[in-house]
């Protein structure tokens, strides 16, 4: 059966849980830059969690490694950061990063596609290896135009998937980034796919029961249970009551994966 988490904290796993949820999805730049101390507490309140740590987002912070301007790029600290976020994600059990990280692959003005894609791919060759040594699979996230000038659709990341030829790199498909781009629903039933996010597409809400997204709900999983996939569907959104728009959610998304 799909499973079904929320983009959230440590602090929220107790509630999760009891609403039903599977798992819960941290962020690797939070955690990949936390000093060595706090990361023995997070990890020990993780080990100690009711759901485990199954995913987690944003692989890079912010535009601190701008992957297509290698004149910008401090190449060694860049690879230090992958080896420390990457062995964190694996001793937290995680099994999918997505990367996304429109700040750090954004191609500088002038820059033609063909190049940032060479230059993505060096990226992709590079924190490949260490991730699947540490059990993690990198799940590219196609962004729409308005929040990234590369990797705007599915086939775009299939196509930097193929090009960089890296075991342990896979697709993410969000539905509300796909909302917003010309991406078809339909097209995940087929091809590479790791990992998933959902929200409203209005306000980039927690999903509800008759809201403005319903068909694409419906159609979102009734894509990912014609491919057989059991992998993860995350809440990646807003919410004004936590977790009262959680358990909405969880409601709505629970009947739709059945």
């Amino acid at each position: 059966m799909i499973r079904l988490g929320v983009c959230a904290t440590m602090d929220d796993s107790s509630t999760l849980a009891e609403i039903g949820y599977d798992y819960l999805e941290l962020n690797m730049a939070q955690v990949g830059t936390l000093s060595e101390e706090d990361f023995q507490a997070l990890l020990k309140r993780a080990k100690s969690a009711p759901i485990p740590v199954y995913a987690m987002n944003l692989l890079l912070p912010g535009a601190r490694f701008p992957l297509c301007d290698q004149a910008a790029l401090d190449q060694e600290a860049l690879l230090a950061y992958l080896r420390t976020a990457f062995s964190r994600a694996g001793k937290l059990g995680v099994k999918a990063v997505s990367f996304g990280s429109g700040a750090a692959r954004a191609m500088p003005e002038g820059m033609a596609k063909e190049e940032g894609h060479r230059l993505l791919c060096g990226f992709l060759r590079l924190a490949a290896p260490i991730a699947s040594q540490n059990g993690v699979c990198i799940a590219i996230e196609p962004l729409p135009p308005r929040e990234s000038n590369i990797l705007n659709g599915r086939a775009e990341a299939l196509a930097l998937l193929e090009a960089a030829a890296a075991p342990g790199v896979s697709v993410l498909a969000d539905l509300f980034h796909m909302m917003h781009s010309a991406d078809p629903i339909e097209g995940i039933q087929a091809g590479p796919l790791a990992h998933t996010h959902i929200a409203e597409r209005e306000r980039r809400l927690f999903p509800r029961a008759g809201d403005s997204s319903m068909a694409q709900y419906e159609a979102f999983f009734a894509a990912l249970k014609a491919r057989g996939y059991e992998g993860g569907v995350s809440l990646e959104g807003r919410a004004g009551d936590f977790a009262a728009d959680a358990k909405a959610a969880f409601a709505l998304l629970d009947q739709l994966r059945r």
